[in-house]
């Protein structure tokens, strides 16, 4: 007799719990790997990359607008950090429905983010779909960390300008859940190591 589908959802559930997110030395080596196989097919792809704003744009529903470039002397972090503990969140409502920043709120913390609310300093509605991912200089690799959780439709804003390695997560209306553990692993190893911002001058890593 064939397992009932909801039985099957609760197993499959409690192996997505026990699956290990790869530690970022892993993840790093891997992306090398597999930069290293491709570079000759995609030096078009990673100009734009850079242009765009820190960290991979390729996985579908993603957006990087381009950012005015800041003053010289801008020192970027582009290493992922190796917990998402590292990687400090504040949560803005961008015009969700009721519920659904502290939703994410809630989400980011039980994957181990060091994560705040902050109130909207927008008009509600104004963000129509997905979220919103904005970070400095100090965070390039944490935002990385972070964008491999948000699945849909992401802009993520590279700013020259901020100095804290604070992240603003604006929450919009098409915000929905989280990656599966799986699928954030397979989402940085298909990413790589971030790539500078043509604003940065030097690289620190951790």
């Amino acid at each position: 007799m064939s397992t009932p589908l909801r039985d099957r959802l609760r197993e499959l559930e409690a192996e997505a719990r026990q699956v290990q997110v790869l530690p970022a030395a892993a993840v790093r080596a891997r992306g090398r790997r597999r930069a290293w196989r491709q570079r000759t097919s995609v030096v078009a792809a990673v100009a734009v990359v850079v242009a765009g704003g820190g960290f991979g744009a390729t996985h579908a529903g993603t957006q990087q607008p381009a950012v005015s470039a800041a003053s010289n002397g801008l020192t970027c972090t582009l290493s992922l950090p190796d917990e998402p503990a590292e990687v400090k969140v504040r949560v803005i409502d961008g015009g969700a429905g009721a519920g659904t920043a502290e939703k994410a709120l809630t989400g980011l913390r039980n994957r181990r983010f060091t994560a705040t609310a902050r109130p909207s300093e927008q008009p509600a509605g104004d963000l129509k779909r997905g979220v919103v991912v904005r970070y400095g200089p100090a965070a390039i690799g944490d935002a990385a960390l972070l964008r491999a959780y948000l699945p849909g439709y992401v802009v993520a804003i590279f700013d020259p300008s901020r100095r804290d390695d604070v992240i603003d997560l604006t929450v919009g209306p098409g915000f929905t859940s989280f990656h599966t553990t799986t699928e954030v692993n397979q989402f940085l190893v298909q990413q790589g190591e971030p790539t500078a911002p043509p604003q940065c001058t030097s690289v620190r890593r951790r």
